[in-house]
């Protein structure tokens, strides 16, 4: 297969398969950071694949496979790499924003902490709950399909949904039902 015909066959598989793979790996990863460099990796071997003439007859299930594999293969990999650094990490993530003379840049950066708070707070205190919170709010999944997908009843996913909101806003105040 050319080069051309793997790159178009790779972004029709791409389109198609983003959501339910993201949705897949989220919720089977242990670590919500981990989820970008896993579906990178995914995607990135598909496409190798790709170019060396494979065809792929239900790409769905191919890619989930891929996703399977690269899970097993990042965890163990990782807990065989921990080490203890002697040096403090310093998040060298650059933000840039875009001012325009009607935002209040002070609250904008509150809410910005406060969503990372937030995150930091769901990812210590519970990966499931952190997994429900990412999937209903940033990837606007059904409570159906999340309860599916995490094998839980539909009324537990609502319930720790609802409870974990409710101590939310007393730990941090105000609107967090914004945390879209």
């Amino acid at each position: 297969m050319s080069t051309h015909d793997a790159l178009k066959n790779f972004e029709q598989i791409y389109e198609d398969t983003y959501n339910v793979l993201l949705n897949f790996i989220i919720c089977k990863c242990s670590n919500l950071d981990d989820v970008n460099d896993i579906l990178q990796d995914v995607y990135l071997d598909l496409y190798k694949i790709l170019e060396k003439e494979k065809n792929i007859d239900d790409y769905r299930n191919f890619v989930i496979g891929i996703a399977k594999n690269k899970i097993k293969k990042y965890f163990s990999l990782k807990n065989k790499i921990k080490s203890i650094s002697i040096f403090q990490q310093v998040d060298d993530e650059e933000i840039i924003i875009d001012i325009d003379a009607k935002i209040d840049l002070e609250s904008e950066f509150i809410n910005k902490n406060n969503i990372d708070q937030i995150w930091k707070y769901l990812k210590i205190e519970n990966i499931n709950l952190a997994k429900i919170f990412y999937l209903y709010f940033v990837q606007e999944v059904t409570f159906k399909e999340i309860a599916r997908e995490l094998n839980m009843n539909e009324s537990t996913v609502k319930s720790r949904l609802y409870r974990m909101l409710k101590k939310l806003k007393i730990i941090f105040g105000g609107d967090i039902y914004n945390v879209r």
